[in-house]
C-alpha cells in the first residue's frame, strides 16, 4: 500500500507540472508584460482575450482525444494495436492543427476586426493560432508519455519547451520591440522544439495504420 501511495504522489508531482510551470513562466514574464514600454495596456489587454480564446479552440480542437485514448491505451482487446491508435488519434489531430492554422491566416484580420473592432491585432492573431494549432499534438504525445511512464522524459521535454518560450519571449519582447506577437511567436518556437525533441518518441510509438472504427 505505501509503495503504491508513493507511486500516486510521484504521479501527482510529476504530471501535475505541466501546468505549475506555465503558472510559473507568467509569473517571472509579469514584470515584461506590465512593462508599458514593452507591451502597451490596448496588448495587455488584447492578450487576455486572446490566451482565453486558445485554451477554447484547444479545448475544441482536442476533441479530448488525450483523454479518450487511455480508455483504448488500457483495453485488453487492443494492446496489439496500440501503435494503429495513437497513429489514429495522432494524425486526426494534426490534420485538425493544419487546418486551423490555415484558418488562423486566412481568417485573421477578420477576427480582429469582430474581438477588438480594427485589423491592428491581426498578425498577433495569426501567431496565436499557430501557436495553438500545435498543441493539442503536444498534449497528446504527453499523454503517450505518460502512458509508458515515461516520467524523466516528461519532464526534460516540458522543462526545454518552457526554458526555449521563455527566452525567446525576454528576445522579442525586450530586444526587437514585437510587443504582443513576440510573445505568441516565442510560444511557436517552444512548441516546435518540443514536438522536434520529441519527433523520434512519436515515431516509434506509431504505425501507419489508420483506423476508422476506433475513431
Amino acid at each position: 500500500m505505501k509503495k503504491e501511495f508513493n507511486s500516486f504522489l510521484k504521479s501527482i508531482f510529476i504530471y501535475g507540472f505541466g501546468n505549475v510551470s506555465i503558472k510559473i513562466i507568467g509569473l517571472i514574464l509579469l514584470p515584461l508584460y506590465t512593462n508599458t514600454d514593452l507591451l502597451t495596456s490596448d496588448e495587455y489587454g488584447a492578450m487576455g482575450i486572446l490566451d482565453i480564446s486558445s485554451q477554447l479552440l484547444v479545448a475544441v480542437t482536442s476533441l479530448a482525444l488525450g483523454s479518450a485514448y487511455f480508455r483504448w491505451y488500457w483495453d485488453k482487446e487492443h494492446i496489439s494495436n496500440r501503435k494503429t491508435i495513437f497513429f489514429t488519434c495522432f494524425a486526426t489531430l494534426f490534420s485538425l492543427s493544419i487546418i486551423l492554422a490555415v484558418s488562423g491566416v486566412f481568417g485573421a484580420k477578420s477576427l480582429s476586426m469582430v474581438l477588438f473592432g480594427n485589423s491592428s491585432f491581426s498578425k498577433a492573431i495569426t501567431l496565436m493560432i499557430i501557436a495553438t494549432s500545435m498543441q493539442p499534438l503536444i498534449d497528446f504525445t504527453l499523454a503517450q508519455m505518460r502512458a509508458e511512464n515515461r516520467s524523466a522524459f516528461f519532464v526534460s521535454s516540458n522543462i526545454t519547451k518552457l526554458v526555449i518560450s521563455l527566452l525567446a519571449t525576454i528576445y522579442f519582447l525586450k530586444f526587437t520591440g514585437n510587443g504582443l506577437s513576440g510573445i505568441y511567436l516565442a510560444q511557436i518556437i517552444g512548441n516546435l522544439t518540443f514536438l522536434v525533441l520529441t519527433s523520434g518518441f512519436i515515431y516509434k510509438s506509431l504505425e501507419f495504420r489508420f483506423s476508422t472504427k476506433i475513431l
